[in-house]
């Protein structure tokens, strides 16, 4: 277990992202409507452009959480081309997936995506694995 220092910014960040999480997962649980994702991406006419929306409104949150944590340190914000091939082909996998099999097929496979993405970059574009940090 990893201990928690209420004084240091990083165990506040966690703490704050295990919150979010969990509330997230607890709202998605009471709430019984519909797959809003795998909805719009198998009734929308173009996939490939509410992908580019959902993509370009994930970057712009990502730009405000890396420029309240990462402001000091601009080696963090160095984007290869391997970030960008493996994300863009992990989005065409997931529309076609939900197009073709729906979007329950697709939430369930979601959590082996970082686990494709890693076997991706490294028999494609030669990136080491590395365990933690180290």
């Amino acid at each position: 277990m990893e201990k928690v220092n209420f004084k240091e910014r990083r165990s506040q960040t966690k703490l704050l992202g295990a919150v979010i999480a969990a509330g997230g997962a607890i709202l998605n649980c009471l709430y019984n409507g519909p797959a809003i994702a795998g909805s719009v991406l198998v009734e929308y006419p173009s996939p490939l452009a509410i992908i580019l929306i959902i993509s370009f409104l994930g970057a712009i949150m990502n730009v405000g959480v890396a420029l309240g944590l990462e402001f000091k340190h601009p080696a963090s914000w160095i984007i290869g081309w391997n970030g960008i091939i493996v994300s863009g082909l992990m989005a065409y996998i997931i529309s076609a997936l939900t197009q073709i099999k729906g979007p329950v097929f697709v939430a369930v496979f979601s959590p082996t995506s970082m686990v494709l993405v890693m076997v991706i970059g490294f028999i494609a574009l030669g990136e080491s694995i590395h365990v933690g940090r180290f």
